[in-house]
């Protein structure tokens, strides 16, 4: 229940942080609501995505603010009420917190959303009914995993956690063989909000990257470590990336660099890494030169491929000139994600992101992001 907020006249005053109408204010005036996802709970599990949802005046800009330590309300986010009024914000909460939404100059009631350990389908299932439609099948299990698909997505739950897959990540999932394919069961819900509006969800043994401004805009790669793999797919997305001109690329303009001294084989790995939202797991530096004296001097180098590692590459001996992300190898060979190539891996033009074959004695040494 939402506490209406009321439009004082100039006689109104403020006590101790609480508005205090006197007894001229008027009887109506404009109200705004809040609640979690389908307003069932306010119990979350670290890991999960949830909606603060509400209605107020219609096209407002709406503020959320969540409250510190100090219990002072600090701003996290905005978006604007639709033509009805209603507004919706997902955010993922990281610990027990109070928030509170203005929408326009109006200030919903405070709602205090608690960190718990576990989460069933049906508690999720309720919770979530707005954005998963009606159930399509019913629950089904393979030993302690329990899933069920609705119109718009799958839950699924091992353990005492329920994870959420949607949209078009959803249907790659399926096309996976669901959670005792090749994917294996997800260790979180979508992390959304990435550079390019971007979407990523990890799974047990592998990942799955949505980016609607990418060339392949929907991408799974199935390996051994939900990290790495995640870096592969960011990666994988870019192939058929083109530069608009010489040292002009996105990740150049990223970089800070579009000189034409500014090789940006590294500056697409560094890219990368920051595009999957994690920061500087992959060196970055302005340069090949600095980004390998750094890779050595973090000490996570390694002779051996794996999906998602860094590939520094030299054909003819020596120090490596180039770098690009493993997505596949075998005995012989190592299959790389490369920016500032062309077609076959070399410098014609117009050189762009693609899928290169090299023999393993191509590569001088790979690398481990720093997760």
């Amino acid at each position: 229940m939402h506490r209406r907020i009321l439009s004082f006249l100039a006689s109104s005053a403020l006590v101790a942080g609480v508005f205090v109408a006197v007894a001229d204010a008027p009887a109506t005036a404009a109200s705004a609501s809040v609640a979690m996802n389908s307003g069932t709970e306010t119990r979350f599990v670290r890991g999960e995505n949830v909606w603060l949802r509400g209605k107020g005046s219609a096209r407002k800009t709406v503020k959320v603010y969540r409250y510190n330590s100090k219990n002072r309300p600090v701003q996290i986010g905005t978006t604007r009420t639709s033509s009805s009024g209603r507004y919706s914000f997902m955010m993922r909460p990281t610990g027990t917190a109070k928030y509170r939404v203005k929408v326009g100059g109006t200030r919903t009631r405070t709602i205090r959303l608690t960190a718990v350990g576990s989460h069933s389908i049906g508690q999720r299932q309720a919770s979530l009914r707005f954005i998963l439609g009606s159930a399509t099948s019913g629950t089904q299990a393979s030993g302690s995993v329990r899933w069920r698909t609705y119109r718009k997505g799958m839950l699924v739950q091992n353990g005492s956690r329920t994870w959420v897959i949607r949209g078009r990540a959803a249907t790659e999932y399926r096309r996976y063989g669901g959670p005792a394919g090749r994917l294996g069961t997800p260790v979180g819900d979508a992390r959304c909000g990435l550079a390019e509006g971007a979407c990523l969800q990890k799974f047990r043994k592998g990942a799955i990257y949505t980016n609607s401004k990418a060339k392949d805009k929907t991408v799974a790669v199935s390996t051994g470590s939900a990290n790495r793999s995640a870096i592969a797919a960011v990666a994988l997305s870019q192939v058929g990336y083109k530069e608009p001109g010489y040292r002009k690329s996105k990740y150049n303009r990223w970089m800070g660099r579009t000189d034409a001294g500014a090789a940006w084989c590294a500056y697409f790995t560094a890219w990368v890494s920051y595009a999957a939202g994690e920061g500087d797991a992959i060196v970055r530096k302005n340069s090949i030169a600095k980004t390998v004296a750094a890779e050595r001097k973090r000490g996570r180098t390694t002779s051996r491929p794996a999906v998602g590692r860094v590939a520094y590459i030299a054909p003819g001996g020596g120090n490596p000139h180039h770098a690009g992300i493993v997505v596949d190898y075998d005995s012989r060979y190592v299959w790389v994600a490369e920016g500032n190539v062309d077609t076959r891996g070399g410098i014609g033009k117009p050189r762009g992101v693609h899928k290169i074959k090299r023999p393993r004695s191509h590569v001088k040494f790979y690398a481990n992001p720093k997760f």
